[in-house]
């Protein structure tokens, strides 16, 4: 991996005389999807429920990413997706569906947002699934085209012709499967670059503009498109659960007590999967099912700004029969700040740049007292790779490490001042 000679520079500014400090304590907090969970619920941990969004509203969405060629299907609402099995792009006039009910369904990734379900077939390198890559123009170029179900049951064809890389615009169409009432469809990305996704309502012909900004939430209280057992072999099957967003990190910890166990340094945070916290937080015994909380199971969340949050679930009302409620308690046990009980911030901790390339990467601290520091690196699989301690005192402290080195990766810096400890996750690339 590729390495990077960092310096290191603490800088301690004095304010007023503190008083002693707390961090936010455990918050009882629940959201609703409604019956047959027809909103997704997007969640901040710092600033609660963000936004509710119609589930049955899209079929397909966009990520606008520049250099993205995902697109995912809203397969908790019924949307199904399968590859054209009688043909390349040349039978897009007469498509033969014969056989459809036995060709193979494709779903979105729960591993990664940039694996949609149209990228299910991708190999490597140029080929996306959907599409293949051009070396000259650098844009995305199918190669095939799809039937879709969409959320109201009916069925289209659908060619996404190509993405204009260096203009970020997606070229496609799609028809009723004789043929007849096609549509073109230019889609620019650029429109929507604050969102990870932009969604499209193939039954209405319209782009569905619904995500808040990708760094306003965390984690999607949704439904979504898993393998689940109901013999002995998985099958495919729409489930509730909660997905997080991109630069959200999950450590899953099992056998602990969930209202005091707050070791997080020592557990591993999970930075590849989308769906860490997922569904099985919960369970069900019966038909119709009557569910329960799986007891002694909990999460360490690193937020999209990098605080560290413990989440557990502590009730569930099933949306097939009632409100879609989930009730959950989080607790900010790591954050950039820590405040004293008249809440007046008494610290403050600050990573830049973050990604950080090559060059400095700074640790700023801002004090209201005299303190004794420590600091220490993890990486996210819990391993610390650096620490160091000293004193400080009025005036301005300042420490230089010119020999630390670190791969490229996700951390989390651990900083503790006077016995108080916050938090910031950063990115080496």
């Amino acid at each position: 991996m590729k390495k990077l000679i960092l310096s290191l520079s603490i800088l301690l500014l004095l304010y007023t005389q503190a008083t002693s400090t707390t961090l936010q304590l455990f918050e009882g907090d629940s959201i609703e999807m409604g019956s047959d969970y027809a909103n997704d619920v997007f969640y901040s941990f710092a600033n609660g429920n963000v936004a509710e969004e119609d589930r049955f509203m899209w079929d397909i969405a966009f990520r606008t990413n520049i250099m993205s060629s995902s697109i995912i299907i809203n397969g908790g609402s019924g949307v199904v997706l399968y590859t054209y099995q009688n043909g390349d792009t040349s039978g897009w006039m007469s498509a033969d569906t014969s056989g459809l009910s036995g060709w193979k369904a494709m779903n979105n990734s729960l591993t990664d947002w940039e694996e949609g379900a149209f990228s299910a077939h991708a190999g490597t390198h140029p080929d996306y699934g959907w599409c293949n890559y051009n070396s000259t123009t650098h844009n995305l170029i199918a190669d095939s085209f799809y039937i879709i179900k969409l959320t109201d049951q009916s069925f289209r064809k659908i060619w996404l012709v190509k993405k204009e890389s260096s203009k970020n615009k997606y070229h496609f169409m799609y028809a009723m499967l004789d043929g007849s009432q096609e549509k073109s469809v230019v889609l620019d990305c650029n429109t929507y670059m604050t969102k990870d996704f932009v969604a499209y309502d193939l039954s209405n012909d319209v782009v569905r503009d619904r995500q808040p900004a990708k760094t306003d939430w965390d984690m999607v209280f949704t439904k979504y498109v898993d393998k689940v057992y109901m013999g002995p072999t998985p099958v495919d099957y729409p489930v509730m659960g909660v997905l997080t967003n991109e630069g959200v990190y999950v450590a899953r910890v099992v056998g602990q007590e969930e209202s005091t166990y707050e070791d997080y340094v020592n557990e591993t945070f999970d930075s590849t999967s989308i769906s860490v916290i997922g569904r099985d937080w919960k369970a069900s015994n019966g038909m119709p099912p009557v569910y329960y909380m799986v007891d002694s199971l909990l999460y360490f969340v690193s937020d999209i700004n990098g605080n560290i949050y413990k989440l557990y679930f502590t009730d569930f009302v099933s949306g097939s029969t009632g409100t879609g409620k989930v009730v959950f308690n989080t607790k900010n046990i790591g954050g950039s700040s820590v405040y004293n009980d008249q809440g007046i911030k008494q610290a403050e901790f600050v990573v830049y740049p973050n990604p950080a390339r090559a060059g400095n990467l700074n640790f700023v601290l801002h004090a209201v007292e005299n303190a004794q520091v420590s600091l220490d690196i993890y990486t996210m699989m819990g391993q610390k790779v650096h620490s160091t301690k000293f004193e400080h005192s009025t005036g301005l402290s300042r420490l230089s490490l010119n020999s630390l080195s670190l791969s490229q990766g996700n951390y989390i810096a651990k900083i503790n001042v006077n016995g108080r400890t916050m938090v910031q996750q950063f990115v080496i690339n």
